[in-house]
């Protein structure tokens, strides 16, 4: 059997679209992970979202080691500790989301 091990969290925040939406968004991922986001880019135009290819339109922090860990910890409290198998996929990888 493996060990299980963190190597680590990417928080992502999609917004759908520049402005002041985003910059808020990026201050509540500072406040949440305690680093600086990087801004996501739309790869392709979406005329039905009004998002243009190149648009930024979200962010993104990636946390490595024991703020990964940490942070893991708490993200899986808020869902009362209940992680389903449908989470995972074959890679070993896990997501969920956390709504408002």
């Amino acid at each position: 059997m493996r060990d299980i091990y963190i190597d680590k969290v990417v928080v992502h925040m999609g917004v759908g679209e520049s402005g002041e939406k985003l910059v808020k968004a990026e201050n509540i991922m500072k406040t949440i992970t305690g680093q600086i986001s990087i801004r996501t880019i739309a790869k392709q135009t979406q005329p039905a979202f009004s998002v243009r290819k190149g648009a930024p339109i979200g962010c993104k922090v990636t946390l490595r080691g024991k703020t990964a860990r940490d942070f893991f910890v708490t993200a899986v409290g808020i869902l009362n500790k209940t992680v389903f198998e449908s989470q995972f996929d074959k890679g070993g990888n896990i997501s969920f989301g956390v709504e408002e």
